[in-house]
């Protein structure tokens, strides 16, 4: 009992003398509060020191305060914090492989889409006071004989049927194997293909030869896509997407040009198919040497899958129907739909009205 009662009066006298020690600063530099550390009872009193007032602290301040076990200093590394936020606002510069690598992307897409327009603007093109062989020369329609009824199936049905069927499993095929190898061959092949249709002398030889155009180009969209994903990150993909969907534009360009290629340049109609055959070779050439093949990003569904939830169906139907579950894409699809109908009837049919229309305008209307 005695030592306790001793210890009790001990502290209570230590707590009396701190109680009257005088306020001094703290021999810390980053510390601005005051304390009684190190000071002696019998110092003389002397008055605090000021307050400093204290700028807002940012997410960096606490974050180099806790790192360094101090308490921070107002007006300290806001100017840090400030180009920190500003390089991080700035996306990083895209490389250059990523730009060759859409680059050889549109010329693929540019010749994809110069093949498949071809053929309506070298069939429509104006013959009108030519003779039979030299109207033969420069016009698929004169040439082949073709009537209405065929020239509707090999602009229409003959390339788009098998075009959207073969392009899901496109789509499979860019999901599992090289997409480089893909637009590639793809390329190479829809190239012979036209190379093909340049040999032609009848309705089924064009059949075959446009069916197996609309097979092999249907290679080409999703594998491209792919790539792009993964060559530029989501602050650039838009706009490299926005420059691979010119092709489209490019490629229709082109081909209406061609029937001032095919009639003033002397190539004639299978020429201009045969040289636009190597063209395509050449572009596939140039992507195999400049594309590479990026190793593939792992899809976000694994990581939100639940623990024993079962993994959803991957074949080719279980997929579009997932595809299509949200009520935007079932939309999306419909509209996507109209738009391609249009675009290809406008595509097939309006090179025939205006040589109809204006026979003597032909190159004003390519």
């Amino acid at each position: 009992p005695n030592t306790t009662m001793s210890a009790v009066l001990a502290k209570t006298a230590v707590k009396s003398t701190l109680r009257r020690a005088p306020s001094t600063p703290c021999a810390s530099v980053r510390c601005r509060h005051t304390c009684a550390r190190g000071a002696s009872p019998a110092a003389p009193s002397s008055p605090p020191a000021p307050m400093v007032p204290r700028a807002r602290l940012t997410l960096a301040h606490v974050t180099r305060a806790s790192n360094a076990n101090v308490v921070p200093v107002e007006g300290e590394g806001e100017g840090e914090d400030s180009s920190e936020s500003k390089d991080e606002q700035q996306p990083p510069p895209v490389p250059l492989r990523a730009w060759l690598v859409l680059a050889c992307l549109l010329a693929c897409s540019v010749t994809n889409q110069w093949d498949r327009a071809l053929f309506s603007y070298l069939y429509a093109i104006p013959t009108d006071g030519l003779t039979a062989d030299a109207a033969a020369f420069i016009s698929i329609g004169a040439d082949l004989q073709l009537t209405t009824t065929q020239y509707g199936i090999l602009s229409g049905l003959a390339f788009t049927v098998l075009y959207a069927t073969a392009g899901l499993y496109a789509g499979r095929l860019a999901d599992s194997f090289d997409r480089r190898a893909l637009v590639a061959g793809g390329c190479f092949l829809w190239s012979g293909a036209t190379a093909l249709f340049a040999t032609v002398h009848s309705f089924p030889g064009a059949l075959f030869a446009r069916t197996g155009l609309g097979l092999f180009e249907s290679l080409s969209a999703p594998a491209s896509f792919s790539l792009i994903a993964q060559y530029f990150d989501d602050k650039t993909r838009g706009r490299a997407n926005s420059i691979f969907s010119l092709g489209i534009y490019l490629g229709g360009a082109l081909a209406s040009l061609s029937q001032i290629l095919a009639k003033d340049t002397g190539l004639g109609w299978r020429g201009t198919y045969a040289a636009l055959a190597i063209v395509g070779c050449g572009v596939a050439v140039i992507t195999l040497g400049v594309v590479k093949e990026p190793a593939r990003l792992t899809s976000g569904g694994a990581k939100d899958q639940k623990d024993g939830e079962t993994t959803s169906d991957e074949s080719l139907f279980g997929s579009v129907k997932e595809i299509l579950k949200p009520t935007a894409a079932k939309v999306l699809f419909l509209a996507s739909g109209v738009r391609y109908m249009a675009g290809y009837t406008l595509g097939a049919f309006l090179p025939v009205y205006y040589r109809t229309a204006f026979p003597d305008y032909g190159p004003q209307f390519s």
